[in-house]
């Protein structure tokens, strides 16, 4: 919250349980009213790893991810990336995906983390 301040943002921190953020997201109305302008979660890179289920770039708008990014050319490039019928074609649509999801701030990533795991030289058998 502190950098958004620093910025010159309006900042109301609202520390929830998942719950109460699951039903506050889903909220269109303003933020005097419940609704919200900004909320942190987090995703793994299977979930937005490619322009067919990454749905924080989506441009289906209310039926899309909250926040309600709509954009029919956004779609289009991903339909076109679906179809396409080569490696080339797809590395270059994902390409220009990428930059319109950038221009049009469809997101903002605000960091990547790793979870690091250690195990016992003595387990095995695992996966």
């Amino acid at each position: 919250a502190d950098l958004l301040r620093q910025i010159g943002m309006n900042v109301e921190l609202a520390e929830t349980d998942w719950g109460t953020v699951v039903q506050r997201r889903v909220s269109r109305e303003p933020v005097e009213k419940g609704g919200w302008s900004i909320f942190h979660t987090y995703g793994s890179a299977m979930a937005y790893g490619h322009p067919g289920v990454a749905s924080l770039v989506k441009g289906t708008g209310a039926s899309g991810w909250f926040g309600w990014y709509e954009s029919p050319r956004m779609e289009a490039m991903i339909q076109s990336w679906l179809e396409a019928p080569d490696e080339a074609s797809r590395k270059s649509l994902a390409g220009q995906i990428n930059a319109l999801a950038q221009d049009d701030v469809a997101t903002i990533p605000l960091g990547q983390f790793v979870a690091r795991t250690a195990y016992r030289n003595n387990l095995s058998g695992f996966v």
